[in-house]
């Protein structure tokens, strides 16, 4: 069983174990003799405790639209890029070397074709991507499952 109260000093709300007989302020470091301090809650799930404890600290210091405005997800956010040539492109502008930048582009795209991977790269202005793909499929950056497609490993 867990119990939340708060402290007297600094109206700091914690959740406690049922049957203790004192505690110490998380906050104020005040020692609490629990049979005398009113128990806001009591229940058998401690993460039940915890949102209770967090509700009574919103109410205690007047916020409490503001604490369940924060439960609410906030909404999905917009897609940074058009199409998955541009997200790959974007990808390969955070390596180092024209290799590393072709080894993103090809991660970033996952499943693909030739004609894919030249738009991603005419995106991201690295060259000759049928060098790079004779590279990575050496190197098992990427392989063949089918005639003219690839997929990065």
């Amino acid at each position: 069983m867990y119990a939340v109260v708060a402290c007297p000093r600094c109206r700091r709300s914690l959740v406690v174990e049922e049957g203790r007989r004192q505690a110490a302020c998380v906050r104020c470091s005040r020692p609490l003799d629990l049979a005398s301090v009113r128990a806001f809650h009591r229940g058998e799930d401690a993460e039940e405790a915890r949102r209770v404890a967090g509700l009574v600290n919103a109410r205690l210091a007047g916020r409490e639209g503001e604490w369940e405005r924060s439960l609410v997800p906030p909404p999905p956010r917009e897609a940074r890029h058009d199409d998955r040539h541009h997200a790959a492109a974007a990808a390969a502008r955070k390596a180092r070397s024209e290799k590393d930048r072709a080894d993103a582009i090809a991660r970033a795209l996952g499943e693909f074709t030739q004609e894919d991977l030249e738009r991603a790269f005419a995106l991201a202005r690295v060259g000759k991507p049928e060098a790079h793909l004779a590279r990575m499929l050496a190197t098992q950056v990427v392989h063949e499952p089918r005639p003219l497609a690839y997929r990065a490993l």
